[in-house]
């Protein structure tokens, strides 16, 4: 059986709170191969739970106070079980925000309550089109349709896609009309990062190009515009030796 505790750094080991174990959370206990993941925000009272099983990485995810969870007593509810499709979930004030795949195989996403969820009665944000819902590369190394792809700034809600061999970003007002738009990039680009600060308004990524070197852009939502960012950008040349050796057909075979 795993346990998860909250350690305050400088503090005695025997002082930790248990946020999940067998006798803290109630239903989110969890054991054998299981990997649980805490995602929580600074402008939502609320933190999401997580707990991917060794059956091709599925997940079940679980909400609770986060005031609930420092003090080491936390009420694990139930928000969104295996058979949901559910990949990723990040909370923003007393809402939830879900990617799932059941009826939509390119993914969609939803939001339901934090407080009484039900995703069964969810409010779509973004529907499925014909662009997959996939961020960047996460920390395994390489990028997962339906995950690392939800991102939460002051102004909006972030989501990444992958539209044909490109990337794409929508932006989701947090204000009503929440309508969803694509922002507008200067070419096409690939992702190999994302990053928002919960703090701020806008976004930040680095991106790559066939023929453009590599650059992180940043959308300013009171601009509308997607530029550089004016960090240091990769550099396009290699420093890999390339090979001389040339190939060619003839009616005789290959040289």
């Amino acid at each position: 059986m795993h346990r998860v505790a909250l350690h305050d750094v400088g503090s005695a080991f025997a002082t930790d709170r248990d946020i999940l174990s067998a006798t803290a959370g109630g239903p989110a206990a969890f054991a054998g191969p299981e990997r649980g993941e805490l995602t929580y925000a600074p402008d939502s009272p609320y933190a999401v739970l997580g707990i991917a099983t060794s059956d091709a990485g599925r997940r079940r995810f679980f909400v609770s106070e986060w005031k609930m969870i420092a003090e080491g007593t936390p009420t694990w509810r139930p928000l969104a079980a295996i058979g949901d499709g559910v990949t990723s979930a990040i909370p923003h004030g007393d809402y939830v925000y879900l990617v799932s795949n059941a009826g939509a195989p390119r993914y969609r996403v939803f939001r339901t309550s934090a407080i009484s969820p039900d995703i069964s009665h969810a409010e779509v944000v973004v529907a499925e089109s014909d662009a997959v819902i996939q961020g960047p590369e996460g920390r395994a190394g390489f990028a997962l349709a339906g995950y690392n792809a939800l991102f939460a700034a002051r102004d909006a809600l972030y989501v990444a896609l992958l539209d044909g061999g490109s990337n794409a970003v929508l932006r989701v007002p947090w204000k009503k009309p929440a309508v969803a738009e694509r922002l507008r990039m200067p070419y096409a680009v690939g992702m190999t990062d994302f990053r928002v600060d919960p703090m701020a308004d806008g976004c930040w990524f680095g991106v790559t190009g066939w023929v453009h070197a590599g650059d992180h852009l940043r959308y300013d939502p009171t601009s509308g515009r997607v530029a550089s960012s004016g960090l240091q950008r990769t550099p396009i040349a290699t420093t890999r030796p390339t090979s001389r050796r040339k190939r060619w057909s003839s009616r005789r075979g290959t040289a």
